[in-house]
């Protein structure tokens, strides 16, 4: 029988203490150590997570693509002045560190970004390192303003000597007795011209003298000062020369001012061609990239955007966008300015690395502009927002009329009209076609379909846009698989109106024909503003077969349809779903194609979504809680944009602007999906797994 193990002896209180304090002891150490490790990983790898609703310290993937691909080194220079003493309001962002925090982001991700960060009060001296880097990078530029601007005295020698010579023949017509008021007027022309303008002229020679003191002289400003002065002594001179010749013969003048007058005119003729000449060579000067330094030095917080060949400057307002069109219903204290900076600083980027810019032109055959103010009333244009926005984001945006009878009408009333692009300047654009009706063009036919079938089969690529009862442009699409029906509109069953919500544009989607949604499809081009919020209104049905692929799915709760007898001029009369005349859901509002020549193509059922009435609609909930005028319908133009980038061919840049961010993108649940979550997960799941998991606890411990 084996002898009994002996207990072992209990713990003295010293063992105690050495056991358990040393477990302390090397907890501590290993708290400590861990602590100094993620410290230094966290310093070393610079990693941080944005919290911000707009994500606005978080490069989106479209931007990363950007800088990743880059072929040429990009110098990022925040000219942002520091508070001195603090912020005095702390409602006002840290407008320096925010940006500077963007821009250690874009080093961060682009091997070829490089930053800096420049208080021009407090850093003079690298203020000066930066003007010696931008004449270094640019100096050819400089080199042809500072040589003409070298030259000048020349020039102004030789008016001088005009203006010298012509006062001593002047002198000697003193006594000289002119009745004529024209004469007369010539001769007071000429003594005005020869006397004032070496004046004027050596007042810019003094001017230039002291520019050339300053770190960066205004090489812009004196050049344009010189051409505006050389303008209108060619103008005076011309006018003389004029007078001279109508005169020289006329009996009425006295004969020793006709001999001048004849002698004289070869002297003025050649005196004007020099000013001609001048004028000239100051047109081809060409910009000047280091005058754009200078005004960002002299205009507080600005951000250079530097490329190996080309600069941007960012001022203040580019990237920290003020509210406008504040609706009156707002409260009076002012909405704070939204950050642009990722959108602006990427698209001056992408700007640099690509010299030509894209090109689109709104099409519509007849009508004023739709992007720029009409000339007659003075009145923006209805798409003017998206005309705007789209130029903001390097856009180049033109307007064409097919009829030309905008152009003429306004030619006939002394009114001017914007030049429009020819023929072969919009081969390589991207057209948006305005299908508009008969009443909104004044015209008849349009001529519409033949250019915008031409320009497709030429690999063109098109965004075209319907109105309700206008040309479908069925002998333009239908070759894409793509067809649209312009004599319906899509309407869903009727929402009982007996309860307001007291939200107008609320209450106002109870209408069959207004659509509000936060579906595009799963294209590309759509992808990123899935739950964004857009209002429809009205929305045409499109088809897509073949190589067409549909977007915008109109959603089917309440039903909905496509209305064959819909009424423009009774938007608010009652519709019924018509069995066999009616076109039964699910429906689309737009289709996208790729032509296989080169081309792009899309095609959405709408035009008014994009109008400046819906696109500045406000989200008046968030204007009042937190003082941000974001858009309530941001997918209105987000999809849009969107377009114009993916007919482009800028699959990189495709994306979400930070205004569209600010608002919410969480879809609303269905009531099933809400259900679920709220009594089956919360009410009955959860409670079940905590009881599962103390009854597995109770047995594990039981024995």
């Amino acid at each position: 029988m084996s002898e009994p193990t002996p207990k072992a002896a209990p713990e003295s209180q010293k063992q105690r203490w050495i056991k358990y304090g040393s477990n302390v002891v090397l907890t501590v150490i290993v708290v400590i150590v861990l602590a100094i490790v993620a410290t230094y990983a966290a310093q070393r790898h610079n990693r941080r997570i944005d919290t911000t609703l707009a994500r606005t310290y978080s490069l989106k993937p479209q931007t990363l693509q950007i800088i990743r691909d880059l072929k040429q080194p990009i110098k990022l220079v925040s000219l942002y002045r520091r508070e001195k003493g603090g912020r005095s309001d702390i409602r006002t962002p840290d407008y320096y560190q925010i940006v500077r925090d963007l821009l250690e982001e874009y080093q961060r991700n682009g091997s070829r970004i490089e930053i800096d960060a420049i208080d021009p009060d407090a850093e003079p001296s690298k203020v000066d390192q930066l003007v010696e880097q931008v004449k270094s990078n640019y100096g050819g530029e400089i080199k042809a303003y500072a040589d003409y601007l070298k030259q000048f005295p020349t020039t102004l020698e030789r008016i001088n000597a005009f203006s010298t010579a012509e006062i001593d023949q002047l002198l000697k017509l003193n006594n000289l007795q002119v009745e004529d008021r024209a004469v007369l007027r010539t001769v007071n022309l000429v003594v005005s011209t020869v006397q004032s303008f070496p004046d004027l002229l050596k007042r810019i020679k003094d001017r230039i003298d002291r520019e050339n003191k300053e770190p960066i002289p205004d090489y812009k400003g004196l050049t344009s000062a010189i051409q505006t002065s050389l303008n209108v002594l060619s103008e005076n001179l011309k006018l003389v020369g004029g007078s001279f010749t109508a005169s020289k013969e006329d009996a009425k003048v006295p004969d020793a001012l006709r001999t001048y007058m004849a002698e004289a005119l070869p002297r003025f003729e050649a005196m004007q061609k020099i000013a001609d000449e001048e004028v000239a060579r100051i047109d081809k000067l060409g910009e000047l990239k280091i005058d754009d330094l200078r005004t960002s030095l002299r205009r507080p917080n600005s951000v250079l955007v530097m490329g190996e060949n080309d600069l941007r400057v960012l001022s203040f307002d580019d990237l920290w966008r003020e509210a406008r069109d504040i609706p009156p219903t707002a409260s009076a204290e002012k909405p704070v300015r939204q950050f642009a900076g990722e959108q602006q600083i990427s698209t001056a980027i992408f700007a640099l690395s690509h010299k030509k810019k894209p090109k689109v032109v709104f099409v519509r055959a007849g009508g004023a502009p739709f992007t720029e103010a009409n000339p007659f009333s003075r009145q923006a244009g209805a798409l003017s927002e998206i005309g705007d926005t789209l130029r903001a984001l390097n856009f180049d945006v033109v307007e064409k009329d097919l009829s030309g009878q905008y152009a003429m009408q306004a030619q006939m009333q002394g009114m001017p009209a914007s030049p429009e692009p020819t023929d072969e300047e919009m081969k390589d654009a991207v057209w948006v076609v305005l299908s508009l009706t008969p009443a909104m063009t004044q015209q008849g036919p349009s001529p519409m379909a033949p250019k915008l079938t031409e320009h497709l089969q030429n690999g063109g690529s098109a965004i075209v846009l319907f109105s309700f009862g206008t040309d479908s442009l069925d002998t333009a699409l239908n070759e894409y698989g793509i067809r649209i029906k312009t004599n319906e509109v899509i309407c869903h069953a009727l929402i009982d109106s007996a309860a307001r919500s007291g939200d107008n544009i609320e209450d106002a989607q109870r209408m069959p024909f207004i659509f509000s949604t936060r579906q595009f499809g799963d294209e590309p081009m759509v992808r990123p503003v899935n739950s964004l919020n857009a209002l429809l209104v009205p929305v045409l049905p499109v088809s897509a077969t073949g190589i067409a692929r549909p977007i915008i799915p109109i959603p089917n709760d309440p039903r909905t349809w496509a209305e064959s007898s819909f009424d423009a001029s009774e938007p608010g009369k009652a519709v019924a779903f018509d069995e066999g005349k009616d076109t039964p859901g699910p429906l689309f509002g737009g289709a996208v194609a790729e032509t296989g020549k080169g081309g792009r193509l899309v095609v959405i059922g709408g035009l008014e979504f994009i109008t400046n009435g819906i696109v500045s609609i406000p989200d008046e909930e968030i204007l009042y809680s937190q003082r941000r005028l974001v858009p309530r319908f941001p997918a209105n133009a987000e999809l849009m944009i969107n377009a114009a980038y993916w007919t482009s061919k800028l699959d990189t840049m495709l994306a979400i602007s930070p205004s569209a961010m600010q608002v919410s993108r969480i879809a609303a649940m269905r009531p099933a999906q809400e259900a679920f979550w709220r009594n089956g997960v919360l009410v009955v799941i959860l409670p079940a797994l905590v009881v599962v998991l103390g009854i597995v606890t109770y047995i594990r411990r039981r024995d």
